[in-house]
């Protein structure tokens, strides 16, 4: 009863973790600190995950990542539009490298697949990250958009460890930890405790 109860609750706030940053976009119009490049990369990682969650059967997995896969699509259109990206520049690469990764998944097995998938994600995070460090403006940025991504990826990995799914035990580790960071780091920057390095160099 845990395992279901734990299951989807991570599922239910995957679903939703994503709505507060397509909120944040859609009502402020600006995409100032947020990396195009990691929501490629998250593109293909919702690919992937949802995939995943067909190949091996677990709803909880397929549904949210169903769900995170249309407001990343809404995001990189957002991105696209405000950047002045071609469509195949942005939808392509994420789109190839998470059906890769569900190839993998095929292929070689679930913990092949973790690490697979687990990249894109992880360069994501360590992409946004980045961003979060050089660029002056992070107005785009939904701090609770980052910090349900937080919770739910502990979410996750309590629900991988009890149920030994050793593909999300894999991917939910790394990427608690580096969610957390890119959370740590935005409140400091809007708290004004940092500034970013380009701010910096400039001044």
């Amino acid at each position: 009863m845990l395992v279901v109860a734990l299951g989807w609750a991570a599922a239910t706030l995957a679903s939703i973790a994503a709505l507060p940053q397509v909120i944040k976009l859609l009502r402020s119009g600006t995409t100032a600190g947020i990396s195009l490049n990691a929501w490629r990369l998250m593109l293909a990682a919702n690919v992937a995950w949802t995939g995943h969650g067909v190949v091996t059967g677990h709803l909880n997995i397929v549904i949210p990542n169903a769900l995170l896969l249309l407001c990343t699509l809404v995001i990189l259109f957002r991105l696209r539009s405000d950047r002045g990206v071609s469509w195949v520049a942005t939808f392509g690469p994420g789109l190839v490298l998470g059906l890769l990764n569900l190839g993998i998944n095929v292929a070689f097995g679930p913990v092949a697949f973790a690490i697979a998938a687990g990249i894109p994600s992880a360069c994501a995070q360590v992409i946004q990250f980045h961003e979060l460090l050089l660029t002056p403006r992070i107005a785009g940025i939904s701090l609770p958009f980052l910090a349900m991504n937080t919770v739910n990826q502990t979410f996750w990995l309590g629900w991988a460890l009890l149920v030994d799914e050793q593909s999300v035990i894999l991917a939910a580790s790394v990427m608690s930890v580096l969610m957390c960071i890119n959370l740590t780091w935005c409140l400091l920057r809007r708290h004004g405790l940092v500034r970013a390095r380009l701010a910096l160099i400039s001044a």
